[in-house]
């Protein structure tokens, strides 16, 4: 696997986990942000999702070649998924794109992620 997936690869997870386990524990701040756009009751599930996702990467770039760097895959797509989700829900919520920005920056690190484990 190559470096470029790797650095992506671990990015996504640190960041994932990060932000999911925020979403999970219900942290104020992801508590506050999620009634302000409207998706309380998805919090819990966005969480899960985004910590699954990571997991998911990390599996993938630890398993290259061993049968389970499908889930990389998975993960990565999942997570792109979310951030577009994110970004819309940023936008239609009225915020300005400056706070859509993170989910932005994200969504195109899972592209750019992505890409370089399709490359290889």
């Amino acid at each position: 696997m190559g470096v470029l997936a790797w650095i992506t690869g671990i990015l996504l997870t640190f960041g994932f986990l990060a932000s999911g386990g925020m979403k999970l524990t219900k942290q104020k701040m992801a508590v506050e942000v999620a009634q302000r756009l409207g998706y309380s009751n998805l919090l819990v599930p966005i969480g899960a999702a985004e910590v699954a996702g990571a997991v998911g990467v990390f599996i993938g770039l630890l398993s290259d070649d061993k049968g389970l760097e499908w889930l990389g895959l998975l993960g990565g797509i999942g997570l792109l998924i979310t951030m577009v989700g994110a970004v819309i829900y940023h936008l239609k919520g009225g915020d300005a794109p400056k706070e859509a920005a993170p989910a932005a920056v994200l969504a195109v690190l899972c592209v750019v992620y992505l890409a370089a484990i399709m490359g290889r």
